[in-house]
């Protein structure tokens, strides 16, 4: 699992700020690829499972709050809310008619 703060939060962005322009059919094509050229199989389910054991870890609990500690553009938002937003792009991902 990813641990960069960083990445988290620009999920986060795309989710709540960017929505209505991401192509979801492309995202959904650029993930398959990615995770075929790492070897590995996509199933959401998995991820959405995984992320929520990212937001009751510790360590990546503490790490966001160093992060949104010192980035005023993080600050004050809660790690939840940005697992959530991530949640919420899987799920339009998972909702597309035809994939």
């Amino acid at each position: 699992a990813n641990s960069r703060c960083k990445d988290y939060y620009d999920l986060y962005m795309f989710q709540k700020i960017k929505h209505e322009l991401i192509n979801f059919n492309n995202l959904f094509n650029a993930i398959i690829n990615t995770f075929a050229y790492r070897e590995t199989n996509w199933d959401q389910e998995s991820f959405l499972k995984l992320l929520d054991s990212i937001a009751n870890n510790d360590i990546m609990i503490t790490r966001w709050l160093k992060y949104s500690n010192t980035h005023s553009y993080a600050y004050k938002i809660p790690f939840g809310i940005i697992i959530d937003a991530i949640k919420k792009l899987i799920l339009d991902i998972q909702n597309l008619p035809e994939k």
